[in-house]
């Protein structure tokens, strides 16, 4: 009796096994195949114009109208007074730290 549920228990985990390696392997299978898509992909981004373009440090055609540019640029300009604010604070930050730094060590 202890025999056969031996052997019953043998026979279910054998079967396990061998299901979640069919799984394994299709799951291997499928990323193999999107990881072939993806880099296909990548190869065909690589060599679209606007790619090439950007590489070269060239402009980027694009349609957009006259408001919607200026808009952009204002918006660039605002970005980069923000950027300048944020970094000069920080700048301050840092040398206020150190200083707190070489007090503490006194």
């Amino acid at each position: 009796r202890l025999e056969g549920a031996l052997a019953e228990a043998h026979t279910q985990h054998a079967q396990r096994v061998q299901e979640t390696a069919l799984s394994f392997d299709q799951e291997l299978k499928d990323t193999k195949e999107r990881n072939l898509a993806l880099a296909a992909r990548v190869e065909e981004l690589e060599k679209s114009d606007v790619v090439v373009l950007a590489g070269k440090g060239q402009k980027i055609p694009c349609d957009i109208s006259e408001a919607d540019r200026v808009r952009l640029e204002k918006t660039l300009r605002e970005q980069d007074v923000l950027l300048s604010a944020y970094h000069k604070e920080n700048e301050r930050l840092v040398v206020e730290a150190k200083a707190l730094q070489e007090k503490v060590r006194e």
